[in-house]
């Protein structure tokens, strides 16, 4: 796969001669005409967390916490509720509202269900960029009901089913009925279906200091006020985005209705033809058929995807 990636030699020049472009200038160079950080981060917000992400987690491998104390860190930082709400829904891209637990996460014509479950990047929109492992089958504080009158709910689930009453008890109930169990978080007891893996995403945004008492105050003015780098949010489209499919803006008149993205619009490429997994990768860089660079809009009527004339 050839990737038209920006200059190494370009960017070492920078600093070595003002007469030389900026990184900031060879990047803008490679982006396509109309490419917008602040659309680009709005359509695909992972790319922007992924920062503050990575920056938490460079930080937290040189705190001098140890386990116990980075576990109790954990339970103060999910002790703030508002705070959790936060980072599930907007930070981790999660669902308000559960999908059919009934449903088999590995069911490939149930994947669209599952609006939490982690996809490849055909499927790829806001919506499913839940990167919470497993079938995570329920929502932030609104459970998964079938769309049934009451009394086929109490017909088919029994008059105490929380679909039912929207209150009780279930084995898969709303994550934030749950936030209780925070203070009994442990990390060694998750499983797909567990409260606990949703409690060990939320803390990968926990902040914890490199020396001296936790405080979550701080962790809370770090995350507000994080400054987010405009470029490497630019080099993320050059590096991923484009390859992905990823839609750069918004849809204006420049679409086929026709066109809108699927797999004959990428070359399908095996990342380790023996590998049994059958890892893939989709190339949506290059038109298969004209073989000339090609790009994707969101349109904002329907919610999809479609390659820009």
């Amino acid at each position: 796969m050839k990737k038209k990636l920006f200059s190494l030699a370009f960017i070492a020049l920078a600093s070595c001669s003002d007469m030389a472009p900026s990184v900031s200038e060879v990047v803008s160079e490679e982006l396509p005409v109309g490419f917008d950080v602040k659309d680009y981060v709005e359509i695909n917000p992972d790319v922007k967390i992924s920062q503050i992400a990575m920056d938490i987690k460079i930080k937290n491998a040189t705190s001098a916490f140890g386990s116990s104390q980075r576990l109790e860190a954990c339970r103060t930082f999910l002790s703030d509720v508002d705070l959790a709400e936060d980072i599930y829904l907007n930070y981790l891209s999660c669902p308000r509202k559960g999908w059919n637990p009934n449903l088999s996460c590995d069911d490939e014509e149930n994947k669209d269900a599952f609006n939490g479950f982690t996809v490849n990047n055909v499927a790829y929109n806001k919506e499913n960029a839940c990167k919470i492992k497993g079938c995570w089958a329920s929502g932030w504080d609104e459970p998964y009901c079938p769309d049934i009158t009451l009394a086929e709910c109490q017909d088919e689930m029994g008059d105490e089913h929380y679909c039912c009453l929207l209150v009780g008890r279930d084995e898969i109930k709303p994550l934030k009925i749950n936030m209780g169990r925070a203070q009994e978080y442990n990390p060694g007891k998750q499983n797909p279906l567990s409260i606990d893996t949703v409690f060990t995403h939320i803390c990968t945004f926990n902040l914890l200091p490199s020396d001296g008492v936790f405080e979550l105050n701080e962790n809370k003015a770090y995350i507000d006020n994080f400054k987010y780098d405009d470029i490497l949010i630019e080099k993320h489209f050059l590096m991923a985005g484009r390859y992905e499919g990823r839609a750069y803006r918004y849809c204006n008149n420049d679409f086929d209705s026709k066109d809108v993205r699927r797999e004959d619009m990428a070359t399908y490429i095996r990342i380790r033809p023996y590998n049994r997994n059958n890892e893939y990768f989709y190339d949506y860089s290059m038109n298969p058929k004209t073989n000339q660079p090609q790009f994707f809009c969101l349109n904002k009527v329907d919610g999809k995807v479609y390659r820009i004339k």
